[in-house]
């Protein structure tokens, strides 16, 4: 009975080491569970830092062109000034010529007989 009993005695420590080794390899597995998520974030992360800095470049475009559209913008608004004035001159310059004219064809007018 020694021998069953050193068996039975030799058993129990194996079944105590099995549950001991399976409870690690249940912490091992919930560990792995974890880095596994901590990579997949972290590849998210890293594609997050890659579409944020296409979206920089993107701004970066954005606000180039918005700069070259007010600087085209501020040149034609200078053009249509120097256009209005010069329309403007143009303008005092005809009335100018048809007042001439007037006066003109008034002393014409005022020279011949009755």
């Amino acid at each position: 009975h020694d021998e069953v009993a050193e068996l039975r005695e030799e058993v129990a420590m194996m079944q105590q080491e099995l549950l001991t080794h399976r409870k690690v390899l249940e912490q091992f597995l919930e560990l792995r569970e974890g880095c596994m998520t901590v990579l997949s974030s972290a590849r998210v992360i890293s594609e997050v830092g890659d579409k944020i800095a296409e979206i920089e470049l993107s701004l970066a475009g954005v606000s180039d062109n918005a700069a070259r559209h007010g600087r085209a913008i501020s040149k034609l608004t200078e053009q249509q000034v120097r256009t209005q004035e010069t329309l403007d001159a143009i303008v005092r310059a005809v009335k100018r010529i048809d007042r001439s004219r007037s006066r003109c064809r008034e002393s014409s007018a005022g020279d011949l007989p009755p």
